[in-house]
């Protein structure tokens, strides 16, 4: 894929309305994630949690070809 291709497909997953952190406090186990993008203009991306996720991390994780996580 293409940066131009990677950059727009970011921003159809709207990553911009992501919260900085999910969590779900009634799990005590579980999964925790987080996501970093460095833009080459110095700016970065970044959101993480733990057992909670935005609304749209399935369509992230298609994305980025990571299919065997169960969540």
């Amino acid at each position: 894929m293409e940066k131009a291709e990677l950059l727009e497909a970011l921003a159809d997953l709207h990553l911009g309305e992501w919260k900085k952190e999910y969590e779900d406090p009634g799990v005590l186990d579980g999964i925790q994630w987080s996501v970093v993008i460095n833009f080459s203009s110095g700016k970065a991306f970044k959101s993480e949690g733990s057992n909670r996720y935005p609304y749209n991390f399935y369509g992230f994780l298609d994305l980025m070809g990571i299919y065997d996580i169960d969540i």
